[in-house]
């Protein structure tokens, strides 16, 4: 019995937090925010540290000090670059979730590089980075971005799905049950 009261209870703290985020224009600010933040650090965090500890060849040091940094930019900066990517797709490619798979592939890369690349750059520097290992690490993230950054637009409008955050780009899939 103890149980079922443990999931009416959790129930009922997701139904209130779920309210108190919908409720004034304001709250769902927080909420978009709180989301396309938390979607850029889960997808970018493991991809990034690779970069910076493989290719890059920084020291584990210097990826745990730029990933520590990057955290909280992420958090930062997270729902600016889903507004921005809204506006590129919006008013820059004229693209929408109709749109061929090459026009979002476009606004997508060339989103992320023109938002995120002088973001990326500051990282490194920051944490430490020598200028041989910021010089390999920079077009190694341009690669690494032509490649994630699609995917990544697909993950962030599905990501936002459970929230009730209009995606910028892609249909919401649906599950059959």
């Amino acid at each position: 019995m103890q149980d079922r009261e443990k999931i009416v209870n959790t129930e009922t703290k997701k139904g209130r937090l779920h309210r108190w985020l919908t409720k004034t224009p304001g709250q769902r600010k927080i909420k978009s925010w709180l989301v396309d933040s938390v979607a850029i650090n889960l997808f970018y965090t493991p991809t990034l540290a690779f970069n910076e500890l493989v290719i890059a060849g920084m020291g584990s040091y210097e990826t745990l000090k730029a990933r520590s940094i990057s955290i909280p930019l992420g958090f930062l900066l997270g729902r600016p670059f889903g507004r921005f990517r809204e506006f590129y797709a919006k008013h820059i490619f004229k693209a929408d979730e109709n749109s061929s798979k090459t026009r979002k592939f476009l606004v997508d890369t060339t989103a992320s590089l023109v938002f995120n690349a002088p973001v990326y750059a500051s990282i490194l520097t920051v944490s430490g980075a020598s200028l041989r290992e910021i010089a390999i690490g920079l077009p190694s993230y341009a690669i690494l971005n032509t490649v994630l950054a699609r995917p990544y637009g697909w993950f962030l409008d599905q990501f936002r799905k459970p929230f009730g955050i209009k995606p910028t780009l892609d249909k919401i899939y649906h599950h059959n049950k």
